[in-house]
């Protein structure tokens, strides 16, 4: 298991998550072929009931996995290269 904190982020790669600490929000990959996908797993319901709250609610989640995406995936691939 490597876990790597970049500021906000704590990214595990053998978990394949990444869990922001600021918000308690953790989004796990999937491999799928030679593509990783994000997929929100906890989303804390106090964060929910919030952004629920707001009109640009859905912008907040897209943002965030958005987010999340680009800091596991440049973690992943600095990684990725390491090994080879």
């Amino acid at each position: 298991m490597q876990t790597v904190s970049n500021m906000d982020w704590i990214i595990n790669l053998g978990e394949m998550t990444c869990h922001n600490i600021n918000t308690d929000i953790v989004v796990g990959f999937e491999k799928k072929g030679d593509a990783l996908f994000g997929k929100i797993k906890d989303l804390p319901d106090n964060i929910y009931e919030q952004w629920a709250n707001k009109e640009n609610g859905v912008s907040l989640l897209r943002n965030i996995l958005t987010e999340a995406e680009d800091v596991f995936l440049r973690i992943y691939n600095e990684n990725d290269l390491k090994t080879d």
